[in-house]
């Protein structure tokens, strides 16, 4: 059983996590400030280093949250992201 199925097993059956949007939020800014320059696919890399968190999140709040994150991203951080549409790319043009 992967990790993945195991944890939707677990909020199928009444647990969860507790963590909010806002804190998800909060969490993948700080990854966005740590992550490497020229990674090429910014959710994923966010999301897999997102742990415990990250795995028992509903879709729904991962996509919220990541709606929010890569905004709140390219405002604090224009030197290194940039907003063009709906996808958050790196300013340098790396990927």
């Amino acid at each position: 059983m992967t990790m993945r199925r195991f944890f939707a097993d677990m909020r199928r059956a009444g647990y969860d996590i507790g963590t909010s949007k806002a804190e998800l939020v909060r969490m993948m800014v700080a990854v966005l400030s740590r992550i490497e320059d020229g990674t090429p696919d910014l959710k994923e890399a966010v999301l897999a280093r997102l742990g415990r968190d990250g795995q028992m999140a509903t879709v729904r709040d991962i996509q919220a949250a990541w709606q929010t994150a890569k905004r709140r991203a390219s405002k604090e951080q224009p030197e290194r992201f940039r907003l063009e549409g709906k996808k958050l790319r790196w300013k340098s043009g790396a990927a």
